[in-house]
């Protein structure tokens, strides 16, 4: 390794980097035109940053004066019920994740059935992280291998009512703007329903 200088006094390896940037390929700290161009900081051979502390935020407080109260990242267990019963309903995927800002969720539901049981009745699935606030809220989201859809409906839909933590499944005529209710009659036992959305908590 030969280090010198250029004419702005930038400490450089002259047997690797030439344009004047302090480099350092044991450590893999600062910059290198050939990974990420001048003054572009980056760890190791790959070029990818790397951050060793972990910052904590209790609040972030806005220009109005309103604080950030809270902020999460964290999984949830969602199941499907039928009639409010989930006797014998058995899964291979029964995932869930959210991200909690102030008031706001955003989540994503993944459940893949392995048996539907003997519940019956209509569809619900519950468990969301949080209470729902006022208001009726459709989210859309993708089922496979379910059996069919309620009469004369082509496309799936998940309903929440205020101060709940349950979404209510519903097929949606897109043409009349009708919503019939899944039950568990729609369901085969090996069902994918994948949902995401967001929501205010009360």
């Amino acid at each position: 390794m030969t280090v010198g200088t250029n004419s702005s006094a930038h400490l450089y390896d002259t047997t690797l980097n030439t344009n004047g940037a302090l480099y350092s390929a044991a450590s893999g700290v600062v910059t290198s035109t050939s990974a990420g161009g001048a003054g572009t900081v980056f760890a190791g051979s790959a070029g990818a940053p790397s951050f060793t502390a972990t910052p904590s935020v209790t609040s972030i407080t806005l220009s109005s004066g309103t604080a950030l109260s809270a902020y999460l990242e964290n999984n949830f267990t969602p199941a499907i019920n039928f009639g409010g019963g989930a006797t014998g309903i058995t899964y291979s995927v029964q995932n869930g994740r959210y991200t909690n800002i102030g008031r706001a969720v955003v989540f994503e539901i993944l459940l893949i059935l392995t048996s539907k049981g003997s519940s019956t009745g209509n569809a619900t699935i519950t468990n969301l992280p949080f209470f729902v606030g006022n208001g009726n809220l459709p989210f859309f989201g993708y089922f496979a291998a379910f059996t069919s859809f309620p009469a004369s409906t082509t496309i799936p839909m998940a309903v929440s009512g205020g101060g709940s933590k349950t979404l209510t499944l519903y097929g949606y005529n897109g043409s009349t703007g009708g919503v019939t209710n899944f039950t568990n009659t729609n369901f085969s036992g090996t069902d994918q329903i994948y949902i995401n959305g967001s929501y205010q908590m009360p």
